[in-house]
């Protein structure tokens, strides 16, 4: 391809005509202007790369275009560095080399992770026959792994495990009572027979004060504080009168009485059988749960009998109970309640009743006996019977008179 140059154009310039003449000078201008662009066509048709020295010039996208020889070479050093340390990091850590039988009492001294079976840092080995590695005592189950390359038969080179599925053998020295631990060289915690006999001396005792003996019984008080005391434990025979326990909201306190004394609901106390008070007896049992730290309720009182009583009692149709004059302690037109545990049998004899006495005794909010008559020295109402934890009254609604006897069997 012909290219033209500045002295080619020049060499057109020669052809105008002179500009005397327009009409001449004009028609070579066109003639001049047509064959330049008849040039430049086929100059434009002929123009490739390598023309215009760009023949190694492509459209490769950057992605796809290859790094050159050099550049490949060095990346691949690269790689293989990175790839050789991240390998010995893992070598170096953990290397699983199957099983080995302990009971020849050595460390592995072949079949290592290196060159010809030597043993490196990190191979490690589950043990399937109990022995002795040095000095320490090994089962099976347990993991011996090198620490060092080549680490021969020095246990200090050697960690091994703790665990396996053989019963500990005794520690290489100190006390008679010892537990596996990590804490130590050996991997033994030793005690002295002292100390493992106050350690079980304290967990007896803690084990009595949750189940009730050997623990010293709550003294009664008007304010009887359960808190910190056993769950289940006593309740001492002298005291005051119980009006408020208090403990730990949530926890229900057992307790089995020593002897006689009197519990008696009040604001913070509510007594859930046997109405507003109990009178306790030896051995018999309740419980009280704590609604709060300071107020609570009293149930499942259940009174103690004699196997050999109750039967005879049984047999005579009672619990041992007798007639009993409670003259002196009751009043008429006053309500009591039957805290026994058992059912009781109330009666009363009145005086001088006047004309058309009116005379009725309550069980519970329910009149079981209503009497009325003529005028009489002696008026008798009863008996009735009145159930465990019942209240009762004799109510002179009419007619004078005055509370002769008042007899209850119980």
């Amino acid at each position: 391809m012909t290219v033209e140059t500045a002295v080619d154009i020049a060499g057109l310039n020669a052809l105008l005509p002179a500009e005397t003449d327009p009409i001449a000078e004009g028609g070579a201008h066109l003639r001049l202007i047509k064959a330049v662009l008849r040039a430049d066509a086929v100059r434009q048709s002929q123009m490739t790369a390598a023309n215009v020295g760009l023949g190694n010039v492509d459209n490769t996208s950057d992605i796809d275009k290859p790094v050159s020889t050099s550049q490949a070479a060095a990346d691949q050093v690269v790689q293989n560095a990175a790839q050789a340390y991240a390998e010995g990091l893992v070598v170096g850590l953990w290397d699983d080399r199957g099983g080995y039988d302990a009971s020849v009492n050595l460390f592995p001294s072949t079949g290592g992770s290196g060159t010809a079976g030597a043993i490196v840092r990190g191979d490690v080995w589950l043990l399937t026959g109990a022995g002795t590695l040095g000095t320490s005592s090994v089962q099976v189950g347990q993991t011996i792994r090198a620490l060092v390359d080549t680490p021969a038969q020095v246990e200090a080179n050697w960690a091994i495990s703790f665990g396996g599925s053989g019963a500990p053998d005794a520690p290489t020295a100190g006390a008679d009572k010892y537990i596996k631990s990590n804490a130590t060289a050996d991997g033994w915690i030793y005690k002295t027979t002292a100390e493992v006999t106050a350690e079980v001396t304290g967990l007896t005792a803690g084990k009595a004060q949750q189940v009730d003996q050997t623990v010293a019984a709550t003294v009664r008080a008007a304010t009887t504080d359960l808190t910190g005391e056993s769950i289940e434990g006593t309740l001492s025979d002298t005291g005051v009168a119980i009006t408020a326990f208090h403990g730990v909201a949530g926890i229900t306190y057992k307790r089995k009485c020593l002897g006689a004394g009197d519990i008696t609901a009040g604001a913070g106390l509510t007594i859930l059988q046997g109405g507003a008070s109990i009178t306790t007896a030896a051995n018999d049992t309740f419980e009280v749960y704590m609604l709060t730290a300071t107020t609570c309720e009293v149930q499942n009182y259940v009174r103690a009998i004699d196997i050999d009583t109750a039967a005879d009692a049984l047999a005579g149709g009672h619990y041992g109970q007798t007639w009993q004059n409670l003259t002196g302690s009751r009043a008429l037109n006053t309500t009591y309640t039957n805290t026994t545990g058992r059912p009781i049998f109330v009666s009363a004899i009145l005086n001088n009743a006047g004309n058309d006495p009116d005379v009725r005794i309550n069980v519970s909010g329910v009149i079981v006996v209503r009497t009325s008559g003529p005028a009489s020295t002696l008026f008798f109402v009863g008996p009735v019977v009145v159930p465990s934890g019942g209240t009762y009254s004799i109510t002179k609604v009419a007619g004078l008179g005055s509370l002769n006897s008042w007899s209850e069997f119980r």
